[in-house]
This record gives C-alpha cells, sequence and structure tokens, in this order.
C-alpha cells in the first residue's frame, strides 16, 4: 500500500480536512481514496444529524412573543396618537399635536426642538398633556412631582 501526497491532496480538495485526517483515513481504507472519502462525508453527516435542530416549539414561542411585541407596540402608538401636548395662554388653547407627532418632531429636530419647548414658558404659554377623556395636566407640574 502506497500512499501518495496526489491521492491525500485529493481527500483534502474534496473533504476539506486537515492533511492529518486524509491520511489516517486513507491508511485505514488501504489506499482506496474513494473509501477514504465516503468515510469521512459519512463521519460529518452523522456529526450533522447529532447536532440539535431549531425545535418547532421555539420558533413557534419566538412568533408568539414577536406577535405580542407588535401587539404591545400597535397599542402604544394608538395611545400616543390619542394623547395631545396642547399649548395653552391663559385659557386659550393655541394649537395641539398628538403625543406621537411631538415626539418623533422631537427626535428628528433635536436642537431646534429643544428651543421650541423652552421658548414658550417665557411667554406664559403652558404646555399640557390633553387626553381624550378631556383630562389636562400642565407638563411643568407633572415634571415637578416626578422629580421631587
Amino acid at each position: 500500500m502506497s500512499i501518495t501526497i496526489e491521492q491525500i491532496d485529493q481527500i483534502m480538495d474534496r473533504t476539506k480536512v486537515s492533511y492529518k485526517e486524509a491520511k489516517e483515513k486513507l491508511e485505514k481504507n488501504g489506499g482506496d481514496v474513494l473509501e477514504a472519502i465516503i468515510e469521512i462525508e459519512n463521519e460529518k453527516k452523522a456529526t450533522v444529524e447529532k447536532e440539535p435542530a431549531i425545535k418547532k416549539e421555539t420558533i413557534n414561542e419566538w412568533q408568539t412573543k414577536l406577535k405580542w411585541a407588535l401587539k404591545q407596540f400597535g397599542k402604544l402608538i394608538q395611545k400616543s396618537l390619542l394623547i395631545k401636548i396642547a399649548w395653552k395662554k391663559q385659557d386659550q388653547f393655541l394649537f395641539e399635536l398628538p403625543l406621537l407627532v411631538v415626539l418623533i418632531v422631537t427626535i428628528w429636530l433635536m436642537p431646534f426642538s429643544l428651543i421650541a419647548i423652552v421658548i414658550p414658558f417665557f411667554f406664559g404659554i403652558k404646555m399640557m398633556f390633553k387626553r381624550e377623556s378631556g383630562h389636562e395636566t400642565d407638563i411643568a407640574s407633572w415634571i415637578k412631582k416626578k422629580t421631587e
């Protein structure tokens, strides 16, 4: 039984195993390249079959969690559209916008929105949370309560 480097290279190219493993399998199979390749591929197949596959239950759990998260996100969007931010001077409302719109604009135009939020206080304009139920909360007093 004469093993050549060409035989080992042939096995390595075909199976992507190391030189040592290719030589051992070739020696074990009496120099028969085809038998060595078949043995290596069968071992690889057995290893893949032993590895645990993603269970169907796991996928279903993730799908359930994703559906729940999307449902909660939808509820949050709905609530943020129902709550309004209103600018009020004395007893007259100047204008109001849905909370979601205010948040998006604030994030998108950060430096300008900070100025737009602070300046009204200097002119006696109050910012209010205005709920669909008609309940109004002054934002400045709400912040003060939360920070105490």
